[in-house]
């Protein structure tokens, strides 16, 4: 039974959020972060997005989304709420 004990979380945070077109993510971390993925409430991709972990922030644009729930995530450990109004 091993247990990975290094489980990196890395802080996130969106702006504005909710939002109706375009979000900010920032993010800080010491692990390399190559790309975010945005998932509906079920759990379908519905966009992936390439990251230099070195800027620290991504724009999201989710105007072909429709209003509801999204999920930014970031590895296993790391994810925020995205509202779309």
């Amino acid at each position: 039974l091993g247990v990975d004990e290094h489980s990196p979380t890395i802080q996130l945070s969106a702006y504005p959020n909710p939002l109706s077109f375009l979000a900010t993510i920032e993010f800080d971390s010491r692990e390399e972060i190559e790309s975010i993925s945005i998932t509906d409430m079920v759990g379908k991709i519905v966009k992936q997005i390439p990251v230099n972990s070195k800027q620290g922030r991504v724009e999201v644009d989710l105007s072909q989304q429709a209003a509801g729930i999204n999920i930014a995530r970031v590895g296993e450990f790391s994810s925020i709420k995205l509202i779309k109004e």
